[in-house]
């Protein structure tokens, strides 16, 4: 529901008011200092990231046209170049999350991924919530697009590109990057009081954050809806 919610504004925005900028929201980053290349952790905006990086993988999958092509493949998809120093790698990466990884790789980078259907099918059957949720977006995407004509799709991908805006805020300091994500938590599904404590908590991890991050989320995933209830109890 979600995502047909963001298409159908978006949508909207593009066919009766494309001249003008559509706000997406905020972020809010740690800047991690990288010399060679601007590199962020992203504190809030993942789920918002994460959908603009399969809508890009989806548009790209369905045009012939290589200039959307090479585009919004450079947008996945960061290409080494030894003069700049610059290492080849995805875009977006989950540190905490292997299995995101790996769904990422095969069904978002990989030309083509997103139109494996019978594959993405078969993954709504896992366990793991955000790849069960990933798999879902990618076909709901597809049904989205699939009345469109080919013209309509590279105009609609035009106005993605060059229209649609968000605006970040990005701190050296985690801590003070932390009370800007509690701070700014108003935009998007709004998240508990668990993603937040989760946030907050893992950040003070200095070793075995990754672990204990995965241990919470297996958590999280038995318990459902009824975790933020559970973690009310605990206090």
């Amino acid at each position: 529901d979600n995502i047909n919610d963001l298409l159908d504004d978006l949508w909207y925005a593009f066919e009766n008011k494309n001249e003008n900028e559509y706000f997406l929201g905020s972020l809010v980053l740690r800047d991690l200092n990288n010399s060679d290349f601007k590199e962020y952790e992203v504190l809030d905006g993942q789920q918002r990231l994460t959908t603009l990086f399969m809508l890009i993988s989806v548009i790209r999958d369905k045009s012939n046209n290589p200039d959307l092509l090479n585009t919004f493949s450079e947008m996945l998809f960061q290409k080494k170049n030894i003069f700049k120093g610059i290492p080849e790698r995805v875009r977006i990466i989950y540190k905490i999350r292997d299995s995101v990884e790996s769904f990422i790789n095969e069904f978002v980078i990989k030309e083509n991924g997103t139109t494996q259907i019978e594959r993405l099918t078969e993954r709504l059957k896992e366990d793991n919530v955000s790849i069960k949720n990933m798999s879902n977006a990618i076909m709901t995407m597809h049904d989205f697009f699939k009345e469109k004509n080919p013209k309509e799709i590279e105009t609609f991908a035009q106005f993605l590109a060059m229209k649609v805006v968000v605006i970040y805020v990005s701190t050296n300091n985690r801590e003070d990057a932390f009370r800007l994500f509690t701070i700014l938590n108003n935009r998007g599904i709004p998240l508990t009081n668990a993603d937040i404590l989760k946030s907050i908590n893992i950040g003070e991890i200095e070793n075995n954050g990754n672990k204990y991050a995965r241990i919470w989320e297996e958590i999280e995933g038995e318990l459902g809806d009824d975790f933020d209830r559970f973690l009310s109890f605990v206090r």
